[in-house]
């Protein structure tokens, strides 16, 4: 027997703040959490409680760069470079 539960969560606002799927007591299916501004945080796919597939969304350039762990507080504009920096001959 499959038995499928979707647990919704939210944040004080009202706002969604996470959609999670199981199914017979494993993650299975897809799997949203947002911000509290409504974006996308993440979201990912589980097949019988393995994560299958996994994107990640940043609020802003600057929180990318603290997750990629950089410490480039030079880029004021918040976007990425247009240089590419690994073009480079030897």
């Amino acid at each position: 027997m499959n038995k499928i539960k979707k647990q919704i969560e939210h944040y004080p606002n009202g706002q969604i703040k996470k959609e999670e799927t199981y199914k017979d007591g494993k993650r299975d299916g897809e799997w949203t959490y947002w911000y509290e501004n409504e974006q996308k945080q993440w979201e990912g796919t589980f097949k019988d409680g393995e994560l299958d597939l996994y994107t990640e969304y940043f609020e802003s350039w600057e929180e990318l760069l603290k997750w990629a762990g950089s410490d480039d507080d030079d880029n004021s504009t918040g976007e990425p470079d247009s240089q590419n920096e690994t073009d480079s001959k030897e």
